[in-house]
């Protein structure tokens, strides 16, 4: 079996001379190898060539002669093999290899194969005039690899530390089960690995990942980063990642971390940062996030729109995540949570920052949320009047003495839902079509106020001043344009009428509503021995329902009218009220004002 030069070259990166070198002593050897060279792959080709070339009497001149002809990376590579193999005290079978190779300013591949479990060690010069590594790099051993940076000595000492976005060139680590990238202070690295059969990433960065820097790791399960503080040179770090298996991402990072999947990648499941700067994740489908803890004096913000789609529970906890390095109005935490596409319905569990600010969406799903810090939590479609959302909202309740509080704003819409909500620091808005049911009120806007309604909007600012219908949109009938708030605390209200029939009761509401009497009804919530709800409105502009009132309107929760529209003596609607079993359930008002134009 002849060795050809391609071989060789492939093998040990010779020029042509050296090859001469070496091939004088195969030529010798290989009639009487013929049979066992053809059993092995090359590397153990390599290996038997040693063996046979130890025994030679010219061996210590022929390494000599080629040491001096060999590329400087390549002399340690091949002293290495060869005293690994020769002597006794070297590795035992058992006991994987490593390839350390190291690559300066070059644009040539080399091709590393037949490598078994060899693990490999590869360190790439990073250089101020961008003389380094510009090559295609293959390794096929399926040990631990490393990739390894650093700063190389420049020939103009005036020229300063390398920029940070070399060394580059393309890596293949084909067989490789764990990958580590290492970016040693003042380098950085904008390569492109492939290491598809690997199921772990450990990238430590003292320098900097490129925006360059991307990973093929179509195994990968787990990653981990710790990320070095950057000079203001340079935004933050980058990686484009392709792992459409990954699952499980640990982050510790003093700058920026850009985290770009490139390919559809839907199985991540956890999230651990802590982030000194900004945490920016996009190109994520994130559909089975399940958990996400994050701290730290930084932001994070969670580009997608289909976050927990195949998660039934999620859990984020950022209490610990400050924000203190973002700038005003940024968001300290962003994420938009969407319902759980199973045959349940799921939930979130959301702890949101105790400082900074919090923009977040939860659709779908029954809620809790926590948090010192303000911002805006939004919470939508979901829920029905058979199997009602469950919510639960506490913000400010444990940092009364602190200055720093700040009110969340919580909007909620297109849902039927009941929960609490702690009042103190939570200004509310409910829109849409809506029914938001609390230890303290009942909401209800559009169709679910009237079977015709069209949206509606219900603000209650931390105060508890209330403001009904607030910027209608300009594309929307205001006749259909409607909303309600009932306060449950009733106190002296009652209904009841005198013996000429008229209304003789009470009507008692602690609540104040800035937009009352011009454009607002009073109106009495009620309810039936089977949970559906009526509303009483007195037709009259005055202030409350007056003693002597006769002229009443009488609607169904998400119905519409009782009898279309008709006034009502208040005879007939205490009548109604016997014959139902009706009892009293809020006071409050509706600027459900014009029945006939819903008629």
């Amino acid at each position: 079996m002849a060795f050809n030069k391609k071989q060789l070259k492939g093998a040990f990166n010779l020029d042509e001379q050296a090859l001469g070198v070496l091939r004088t002593h195969l030529i010798a050897l290989e009639s009487d190898f013929q049979t066992r060279y053809d059993s092995l792959n090359r590397k153990d080709k390599v290996t038997a060539l040693f063996q046979d070339l130890a025994e030679s009497s010219s061996l210590p001149e022929s390494l000599e002669e080629l040491s001096a002809l060999l590329p400087e990376q390549s002399v340690g590579q091949l002293m290495r093999l060869y005293n690994q193999i020769t002597s006794p005290s070297g590795k035992g079978p058992d006991v994987p290899a490593e390839e350390t190779v190291t690559l300066g300013d070059t644009d040539e591949d080399v091709f590393l194969e037949g490598m078994g479990a060899t693990a490999l060690a590869l360190n790439l010069s990073a250089d101020i005039l961008k003389e380094e590594y510009h090559g295609e790099f293959t390794f096929d051993g399926s040990g631990p690899s490393e990739i390894q940076t650093f700063e190389a000595d420049d020939p103009d000492p005036e020229a300063g530390t390398p920029d940070g976005y070399t060394p580059v060139g393309i890596y293949r680590l084909t067989n490789t089960e764990q990958l580590v990238l290492d970016v040693a202070a003042n380098t950085g690295f904008g390569g492109t690995v492939h290491a598809n059969a690997a199921a772990s990433l450990r990238v430590d960065a003292a320098g900097l990942l490129s925006p360059y820097a991307t990973v093929h790791g179509a195994s990968l399960t787990q990653a981990t980063f710790t990320l070095g503080a950057l000079d203001d040179r340079h935004y933050g770090h980058y990686l484009d990642i392709e792992a459409p298996n990954l699952e499980h991402v640990t982050i510790d990072a003093e700058s920026t971390l850009v985290l770009s999947s490139i390919a559809e990648t839907d199985s991540l499941s956890r999230v651990d940062a802590v982030i000194d700067d900004e945490l920016l994740v996009s190109g994520f489908d994130l559909h089975d996030l399940t958990e996400a803890n994050l701290s730290g004096a930084g932001r994070a913000v969670f580009y997608s729109d289909e976050l927990a789609r195949s998660t039934e529970s999620i859990r984020v906890d950022a209490g610990e995540l400050r924000g203190d390095q973002v700038l005003p109005g940024e968001d300290t935490l962003s994420l938009r949570i969407q319902a759980f596409d199973g045959a349940e319905r799921g939930t979130a569990e959301i702890i949101g920052s105790n400082v900074g600010l919090s923009s977040i969406l939860i659709a779908g799903r029954d809620m809790t949320y926590a948090g010192d810090g303000g911002g805006l939590v939004r919470y939508t479609e979901v829920g029905d009047w058979d199997h009602m959302a469950s919510f639960s909202v506490h913000a400010g309740t444990e940092a009364g003495s602190s200055d720093s509080v700040q009110a969340l704003s919580l909007s909620m819409w297109d849902l039927v839902a009941r929960g609490d909500i702690s009042r103190d620091n939570v200004a509310l808005k409910v829109e849409g079509n809506s029914y938001v049911e609390t230890g303290d009120f009942h909401v209800l806007t559009g169709a679910t106020l009237h079977s015709e309604g069209e949206g509606g909007m219900v603000n209650i600012d931390t105060d508890n001043v209330v403001t009904l219908n607030r910027f209608i949109p300009s594309y929307t009938d205001t006749a259909t344009y409607n909303s309600a708030v009932f306060a449950r605390n009733t106190g002296e209200t009652q209904w009841s009428i005198d013996d000429e029939g008229l209304f003789d009761g009470t009507f008692d509401l602690d609540m104040t509503i800035t937009n009352d009497d011009a454009d607002t009804l009073e109106a009495l919530l009620f309810e039936d021995a089977e949970g559906d709800l009526f509303y009483v409105l007195d037709t009259k502009s005055e202030a409350g329902i007056e003693v002597g009132a006769d002229n009443f309107l009488l609607g169904e929760v998400g119905e519409g009218w009782v009898n279309d529209a008709s006034v009502h003596t208040a005879q007939k609607i205490d009548r109604y009220i016997d014959e139902n079993g009706l009892e009293l359930l809020g006071v409050g008002e509706t600027t459900l004002t014009d029945p006939y134009a819903m008629a």
